[in-house]
C-alpha cells in the first residue's frame, strides 16, 4: 500500500509541476488536453483517499486547475462542495507554508465569487468549519472564516442563502456572521477568531 501511495502522490507532484506552466484561460486545445485530468481529479477514489499526503498533492492539483480556469470555476457546485470538504480535510490534518494558504483561500473566494447561485453545496463545508463547539483546528476555521468573510461581492447572496436554508446563526463564529450579514453587532468572538486579528 506505502508503494502505491508513494506512486500517487508522485504523479500529482509531477502534474502540479507541468500544470503551473500552463496559462490562465488557455487556448481550447490546452483546455481539451486538460479534460481527462479534470476528470480524473474527481474520482472518488481520490476525493476519498484515505492517506493525508494523496489529499494533499491531489488539492494542490486541484488548485491550480482552479487558477487555470479562472473565472470559471472547473466544475459544478456539487463536485466543488467536496474539493471544500477536501481542502479544509487537508487543512486540519496538515500544516502549510503560509503563500499554499493564500492560494488556497484566493481559490476559494474566486469560485464562490464566480458561483451564479451560492447553494448549500458549495456553503456547508465553509459553514461547517466555523460552526462553534466543534473539534475544528484554528487553521481550518481561518480558512472558512477568510473565505465567507472575504468574498465580498456575493455577501448578500450568501445572507440570504442562510436565511433561506433556516441555519440557526447562533451556531456559528459571530464575527463570521456578522461580516457576512452585516449586522453591525459588536459581537463576542472565538478563540480561534482572536488568534487570527
Amino acid at each position: 500500500m506505502l508503494t502505491c501511495v508513494f506512486f500517487i502522490v508522485l504523479v500529482f507532484q509531477r502534474v502540479e509541476i507541468l500544470l503551473l506552466k500552463v496559462e490562465q484561460s488557455p487556448l481550447r486545445s490546452t483546455q481539451d488536453a486538460l479534460l481527462p485530468l479534470f476528470m480524473a481529479f474527481i474520482a472518488p477514489d481520490l476525493l476519498n483517499h484515505s492517506n493525508i499526503d494523496v489529499k494533499l498533492s491531489l488539492a494542490f492539483c486541484i488548485i491550480e486547475l482552479m487558477r487555470i480556469t479562472v473565472p470559471e470555476p472547473p466544475y459544478k457546485d456539487g463536485i466543488m462542495k467536496d474539493i471544500f470538504r477536501l481542502t479544509i480535510a487537508a487543512f486540519e490534518m496538515y500544516k502549510h507554508h503560509p503563500s499554499v494558504f493564500l492560494d488556497m483561500e484566493t481559490v476559494m473566494i474566486s469560485a464562490i465569487e464566480e458561483s451564479d447561485d451560492i447553494t448549500w453545496d458549495l456553503l456547508s463545508p465553509l459553514l461547517a468549519s466555523v460552526k462553534k463547539d466543534q473539534d475544528i483546528s484554528c487553521t481550518s476555521f481561518k480558512l472558512g472564516m477568510r473565505v465567507l468573510t472575504r468574498s465580498a461581492s456575493k455577501k448578500a447572496h450568501l445572507c440570504k442563502a442562510l436565511e433561506s436554508m433556516d441555519i440557526v446563526l447562533d451556531n456559528y463564529a459571530p464575527t463570521v456572521v456578522a461580516a457576512i450579514c452585516s449586522t453591525g453587532f459588536d459581537v463576542p468572538r472565538l478563540e480561534c477568531e482572536k488568534a487570527y486579528d
